[in-house]
């Protein structure tokens, strides 16, 4: 592994606001981070096993969301926001893109 970072929290992050956003606050103390470059493609099942192992080594004290910057990988929704948000989100793609035409990384489906 080039990078794991342990990055603190609370502070601002940690004080939600109506203004906020989907994700209000973010419930930790910290968050980490993992990576590595792979310059070749033999590195990377290494350095997905080595995140792999960091994820499961703080697993005891993971919060139950992730922080959407960080998500570098497609995640279930729920490990995103909460059941709440999600729905709102749902209601607001379907609002304003019920054809499903934005995209994204961590896509919303519209609420049917």
């Amino acid at each position: 592994m080039a990078s794991v970072e342990r990055r603190h929290l609370e502070g601002e992050l940690g004080r939600a606001r109506p203004e906020n956003g989907a994700l209000a606050a973010i419930p930790a103390k910290y968050a980490l981070f993992a990576g590595s470059p792979t310059p070749n493609p033999e590195l990377i099942s290494a350095v997905r096993a080595g995140v792999e192992s960091v994820t499961q080594a703080i697993a005891p004290w993971a919060a139950p969301y992730m922080y959407l910057n960080f998500a570098e990988s497609r995640r279930e929704p729920t490990s995103l926001w909460t059941e709440s948000v999600y729905h709102r989100l749902q209601q607001i793609k379907a609002a304003v893109d019920p054809g499903d035409m934005i995209l994204s990384n961590h896509p919303i489906a519209p609420a049917a």
